[in-house]
């Protein structure tokens, strides 16, 4: 699955150094999505799923991020939550164009220009293998932004070698 959306981030325009926001709670298609944007040299920025659309909006003008992944949707504590309502206002309020990918959870799925089908992305490019895109050690896998709770945000860039050494020592030292 990993290479099926790397291969269809990549038909949608994201090349290296792209940023790629992933705005959904955790449900399976997040790992995958944070593998398909290393496999592609892009820069993967998780947004926490509880966030305004105006805390992602930020995130969205901070990163200059084209792309963004949602889902329509999910339950938490036993009510739906309208995630895909939260990212459109985000999305059509940021100053720049953004390709917005949909996980399907609740079925309650409404695509408009610019947005694509994650189901139907994953199925058109079944198969596929990308090969990964050679980084450097010091070069950036991924960002993330503090909450922003006591002040502004503030962005951390994690890098290849950096992360992967981290965790490496911690299924070690944790996990034996």
């Amino acid at each position: 699955e990993v290479n099926a959306v790397a291969s269809a981030l990549r038909d949608i325009g994201v090349t290296e150094g792209d940023v790629v926001t992933l705005f959904m709670p955790g449900v399976p298609e997040l790992p995958v999505m944070m593998l398909a944007c290393a496999r592609l040299g892009a820069l993967h920025n998780v947004v926490f799923a509880g966030y305004s659309a105006d805390e992602l909006r930020a995130r969205l003008e901070r990163t200059e991020s084209g792309y963004l992944v949602t889902c329509d949707g999910y339950y938490r504590r036993g009510s739906a939550v309208n995630q895909k309502n939260k990212a459109d206002n985000a999305r059509t309020s940021v100053d720049h164009p953004v390709e917005t990918v949909v996980v399907p959870r609740l079925g309650d799925q409404y695509l408009s220009d610019g947005q694509h089908d994650y189901e139907r992305m994953v199925e058109a490019h079944a198969g596929d293998r990308v090969d990964p895109v050679e980084r450097e050690t010091d070069d950036p896998l991924f960002l993330t932004y503090t909450s922003g709770t006591t002040g502004e945000p503030g962005r951390v860039t994690h890098t290849t070698g950096g992360y992967l050494s981290h965790v490496a020592w911690t299924s070690h030292a944790v996990l034996d």
